[in-house]
C-alpha cells in the first residue's frame, strides 16, 4: 500500500514540474530575444554615430582646407599690394615730383589753403615774412632730413598740413635771468641781430624773441621768450635747462601764455 502511494506522489510531482519547466523555457527564450534586439539596436546606433562622426570630420576637414586656401590667397594679395606700394614709394618714387604723381593718379586733388599769421613779426623782419620767403623756409626744413629732396609746399592732405603747421608754428621756450643788455636796448626794443647772435651761441635757428620782463625796470636781468623753428631744438634747450645769451647763461622752462585780467590803473579794480 505504501509503495503505491509513493509512486503516485512521484507521478504527481513530475506532473507539477512540467509546467514550471515550460515556463522557465519560455522566459529564457524571451530573454534571449530581448538581448538580441538590444544588441542589434546598439550596433545600429554605434554604426550611425560612427557614420555621423566620419561625415562631420570630412566636412570640417574640407572647411579647414578651404579656409587655409582663402588665407593663402589673401596673404598673396597683401604681399602683392605691399610690393606695389614699395615700388611706388621706394627710391624711384622719391625722385618723382608732385606733378608727376598727380599725372599718374589720373585726377588732380582739391587744393587746400592755409594762413600764416605774421602780425606779430617785428618791422625789421618784415622782409622775411613774404609768401616766397615762408615757402622757401618750409621747403628747406622739410628737405633737411635728406630723404625728401623733391618735397614742395603743397598741402595735399592732413599729414602734410600738420608738418607745415609744426614748422611754421615756432616752438617757444622762455628764458629767465638773462642779461637785458644782450637782448634789448635802452628804449626796450629788441636789439638788431640779437636773434642771430643768440642762435649762433646756442646752435639753433631763432624765428623770433621777445622780452617778457618790464622794459622800464632798472634790473639788469629779466626774462624773455624764444621762438625756435625746430621742435628738437626746443626740447634740447628745455632738457639742458639753460641757454647762452651774451656770454652768460639763463634758465629755460616751458612757456605758458597767461591772460591778465583787465583793471583800472587808477582804482585798481577789475
Amino acid at each position: 500500500m505504501s509503495t503505491i502511494l509513493a509512486a503516485a506522489a512521484g507521478a504527481a510531482s513530475e506532473e507539477n514540474q512540467g509546467p514550471e519547466r515550460h515556463a522557465d523555457h519560455n522566459f529564457n527564450t524571451k530573454l534571449d530575444i530581448i538581448k538580441a534586439e538590444v544588441q542589434l539596436e546598439f550596433r545600429k546606433l554605434r554604426n550611425q554615430i560612427a557614420e555621423e562622426v566620419a561625415k562631420t570630420t570630412a566636412q570640417l576637414t574640407q572647411e579647414f582646407s578651404q579656409a587655409r586656401e582663402d588665407l593663402n590667397q589673401a596673404r598673396s594679395k597683401l604681399e602683392h599690394t605691399r610690393l606695389q606700394l614699395h615700388a611706388v614709394t621706394g627710391s624711384q618714387g622719391a625722385a618723382h615730383s608732385y606733378p608727376g604723381l598727380v599725372h599718374r593718379s589720373g585726377a588732380t586733388p582739391e587744393p587746400t589753403f592755409y594762413t600764416v599769421d605774421v602780425l606779430r613779426v617785428p618791422e625789421e623782419h618784415a622782409g622775411e615774412t613774404t609768401s616766397l620767403a615762408l615757402r622757401k623756409l618750409v621747403e628747406k626744413e622739410m628737405q633737411a632730413p635728406g630723404d625728401q629732396p623733391s618735397w614742395r609746399v603743397v598741402g595735399r592732405n592732413k599729414e602734410e598740413l600738420k608738418k607745415i603747421k609744426d614748422i611754421l608754428e615756432a616752438k617757444k621756450s622762455p628764458v629767465d635771468n638773462v642779461n637785458r643788455t644782450a637782448v634789448i636796448d635802452h628804449k626796450g626794443k629788441v636789439l638788431l641781430g640779437a636773434a642771430e647772435a643768440l642762435g649762433q651761441e646756442d646752435d639753433v635757428q631763432i624765428a623770433k624773441l621777445a622780452w617778457l620782463s618790464r622794459k622800464d625796470s632798472a634790473k639788469a636781468y629779466g626774462s624773455m621768450v624764444v621762438y625756435v623753428t625746430k621742435a628738437s631744438d626746443a626740447r634740447r634747450l628745455l632738457d639742458e635747462g639753460f641757454v647762452h645769451a651774451g656770454g652768460e647763461s639763463g634758465y629755460t622752462r616751458i612757456f605758458e601764455r597767461r591772460i591778465r585780467p583787465e583793471q583800472c590803473y587808477n582804482c585798481q579794480q577789475i
